[in-house]
């Protein structure tokens, strides 16, 4: 039976749980954590709390050590995971048969010493990273190998921070193609397989988020809305 929310304002009832006090809290408010990841494997979406805690959508993940965490994605078999710091380490764990570490790679390898990674998104046996230079200058993405942590390709973006954290997502699209999502100037900015910046896009009204629902359907979550486009 489902309890109340424990935030104390939400009329709502609690349908999951998060590990951020341990308590149960709603769906809405369970969308407050911007840094999730579904996993087919299992079932289920892998959520980066604001108290840094990798949890499962109704349950704390316990092979995952608390250790301060920023963003996830998951393959078909692995799930990865960046830590919030300068000179970011890039974690791989095993989903099955139980969640384990399998690799770790730090810093010159997963960014440079005075770098930080904001978002890593999983396609393709590669990974797109967004990496972010110091002191608020130019954003790049990075794709790189999954297994290896190679990197295929860089694209410096016009993306620029004034030393503020800005929330930055990025989502793949078909053909191996990405977009980035910029909230604070509500901006998309669409990329090519090859590394191309094929179009910067300003979308109205502001834009929080957006991820790909199926092979040609974006979804834009802007405010209270969620918008449907066809690509």
């Amino acid at each position: 039976m489902s309890q109340t929310c424990a935030i104390p304002t939400c009329m709502y009832k609690s349908s999951a749980s998060c590990s951020c006090r341990n308590e149960k809290i709603c769906v809405d408010h369970i969308k407050e954590h911007h840094n999730r990841s579904w996993s087919s494997t299992l079932s289920n979406f892998i959520v980066v709390t604001e108290k840094r805690k990798a949890i499962l959508f109704i349950e704390r993940i316990y092979g995952i050590e608390e250790t301060d965490w920023l963003s996830c994605t998951c393959s078909d078999t692995n799930l990865y995971l960046t830590t919030h710091e300068t000179g970011a380490n890039i974690f791989q764990f095993k989903l099955l048969p139980i969640i384990r570490p399998v690799k770790q790679w730090q810093p010159p390898y997963s960014c440079k010493p005075h770098e930080s990674i904001d978002a890593i998104k999983y396609n393709n046996r590669t990974l797109a990273l967004i990496i972010r230079e110091p002191f608020g200058s130019v954003l790049d993405i990075e794709l790189r190998s999954s297994s290896t942590l190679n990197r295929l390709w860089s694209l410096p973006l016009d993306i620029r921070t004034s030393g503020l954290w800005t929330r930055i997502s990025c989502c793949s699209l078909q053909y191996d193609e990405w977009l980035l999502v910029h909230s604070v100037t509500s901006r998309f900015f669409h990329i090519s397989q090859n590394d191309t910046l094929k179009v910067m896009h300003e979308y109205h009204p502001k834009l929080n988020n957006a991820v790909l629902f199926s092979s040609n359907m974006l979804v834009v979550h802007s405010g209270t809305k969620v918008n449907f486009h066809t690509l």
